[in-house]
């Protein structure tokens, strides 16, 4: 498995399993089918850079209660190992959380095991590779051969990136295929994004709904 690094620090945006500020190992594989414009970890992008372990050795590293698993794109790695390496942490008690882009299926479920799901708006420049706003395929890409705990999260930088991100909720809200949140994340600190966010999310939206701030950078955490 490609890992760029595995540190301790903070998880710095909200989770469906870890809390926001909580004490993590975090494992952050390299290598992404993406290239999102706003990436904050550009250097995991390339397959060219990181360093290969085996599960057991990054099972070894993760001294923390809490795991959080990023990249680049976890589920591009062997999947096989992937879920060696997160059967055995949940075997052993810790909770772990996993950040995948949305354009891969989750591919199983585990009751100490969360899944932050990143559909990306149209200033990613990666609305390509997202599944449709439809029940199927939501399904599909959500729900299929997953029990755990998901949120859904959207980097927001303009009205049109909160239009966009409508579409998937309005669906995953009335075809009752979801239980998770809904994570808005803008993509930096500029006031004027947080009240568009909060002025034109409908009551029902806001109610299920977390808006995100980047903890970690705010204190200077990796």
């Amino acid at each position: 498995m490609l890992v760029a690094d595995i540190v301790e620090t903070i998880s710095g945006e909200p989770g469906c399993i870890i809390p926001q500020g909580a004490w993590i190992t975090l494992v952050r594989f390299q290598g992404c089918n993406l290239n999102c414009a706003w990436c904050d970890a550009k250097e995991t992008q390339s397959f060219d850079g990181g360093i290969e372990y085996i599960p057991e050795e990054i099972v070894k590293r993760c001294k923390s209660q809490n795991v959080l698993i990023t990249g680049g794109e976890p589920l591009l790695q062997d999947s096989n190992e992937f879920e060696e390496l997160i059967t055995t942490l949940c075997g052993m008690g810790k909770i772990v959380q996993v950040e995948t882009n949305g354009t891969y299926e989750l591919p199983f479920g585990n009751s100490n095991l969360g899944w932050e799901v990143d559909i990306k708006c149209p200033s990613s420049g990666m609305i390509e590779a997202m599944p449709a706003p439809n029940e199927y395929d939501l399904y599909n890409l959500l729900v299929k051969d997953n029990d755990s705990l998901t949120d859904v999260k959207f980097v927001i930088s303009d009205k049109n990136d909160l239009d966009f991100a409508m579409e998937y909720v309005t669906v995953l809200m009335e075809s009752n295929l979801f239980t998770g949140n809904f994570v808005f994340s803008p993509v930096n600190s500029d006031p004027s994004i947080f009240n568009m966010i909060f002025d034109c999310l409908p009551n029902n939206v806001l109610n299920r709904s977390v808006l995100c701030m980047q903890l970690h950078k705010m204190v200077g955490l990796p």
